[in-house]
């Protein structure tokens, strides 16, 4: 019975004191990820509130659509990576998650469920395919601000929404609130 309880504290135990960048990342390359996640979200959000500030919150829609990607690829090409964004509830389906985004996203969601501070949640590993090929992965949470995020992933007005539903006939990306998980940078590298 001993032995079976001291094995059920390690279980329940481990995953709490492991830290999430403890996972075989290259602290350097978790550096650079989160540089790269940085810039993305500054560019983003100035391009964005200039649209919204020039008064066309439509415009702002063109930003993700063209923009962002743009960016992404971008930046991921000054940095020999694969930048991008993903969420749970996805505006464009092309940034839907893969298994491992999904998991991490699942974790931030969970964690700022019970009081995390979305601004903090990051995870980054290395992952070794059935080849032996290492990957390095980092993802940096996106939580949901006021603006200019709640003007398009709020409850956007009608004729806004009516814009949605025309770029992104399936969109998934409204009704958040302040503070929720909006989605996650995500980066991918060969690992170091």
């Amino acid at each position: 019975m001993r032995q079976w309880l001291a094995a059920a504290v390690v279980t329940v135990c481990l995953p709490v004191s492991v830290p999430a960048l403890a996972q075989g990342a290259d602290p350097t390359q978790v550096s650079q990820a989160r540089a790269a996640a940085k810039e993305l979200g500054q560019q983003l959000k100035a391009q964005l509130m200039a649209s919204i500030k020039a008064g066309d919150p439509k415009a702002a829609l063109g930003v993700c659509k063209t923009v962002a990607p743009a960016l992404s690829q971008q930046i991921g090409a000054d940095r020999g990576m694969k930048v991008a964004r993903t969420a749970l509830k996805v505006r464009n389906p092309d940034n839907a998650p893969d298994g491992w985004e999904r998991m991490v996203l699942e974790d931030f969601a969970g964690k700022i469920a019970a009081g995390a501070d979305a601004r903090r949640l990051e995870r980054a590993e290395v992952l070794t395919d059935a080849g032996g090929a290492s990957t390095f992965r980092y993802m940096k949470a996106i939580p949901m601000g006021a603006q200019p995020c709640l003007t398009c992933h709020g409850a956007p007005e009608p004729s806004l929404g009516a814009e949605i539903k025309r770029l992104y006939p399936r969109d998934q990306a409204t009704g958040f609130r302040p503070g929720e998980l909006r989605g996650a940078f995500t980066i991918t590298a060969p690992a170091r």
